[in-house]
């Protein structure tokens, strides 16, 4: 008898913010979506043929998030993720329980220790 085959999902998360997306807002609106409208019209599509999901709002990327942090519940990434959603959504107390399950999983857990490790990623960083 064939033992039952097991679909895995690696699950990436991507969080895209524009540099100076104000400014631009201000400068020229439509040219601004217009650019913005065409950058997504390529990597939107790129996203969902690797069976990625786009999400748009808060609300989306937390729920998405709650669903990773529920596949792979010792992977840290969804935590601190859903820790700055609920953050930039003002709902504080729901970021304070994601960070004491970042520590109650890694209690050597430390911002300073992510910035270390992007840094010696990153030689440009590096550059003085």
């Amino acid at each position: 008898m064939e033992a039952p085959s097991v679909k895995r999902k690696l699950a990436a998360i991507l969080a895209a913010d524009v540099k100076g997306y104000s400014r631009l807002m201000g400068e020229d609106e439509e040219a601004t979506l217009h650019t913005l409208n065409t950058y997504r019209g390529v990597t939107d599509p790129l996203i969902e043929q690797h069976g990625g999901r786009v999400v748009s709002t808060a609300e989306e990327a937390i729920k998405t998030l709650r669903e990773a942090r529920m596949r792979d519940p010792n992977f840290l990434g969804p935590y601190l993720f859903l820790a700055v959603a609920y953050i930039r959504s003002g709902r504080e107390a729901e970021a304070r329980g994601e960070v004491a399950e970042i520590l109650r999983l890694n209690p050597h857990f430390s911002l300073d220790g992510v910035r270390q490790r992007l840094s010696s990623q990153d030689p440009a960083k590096n550059e003085t």
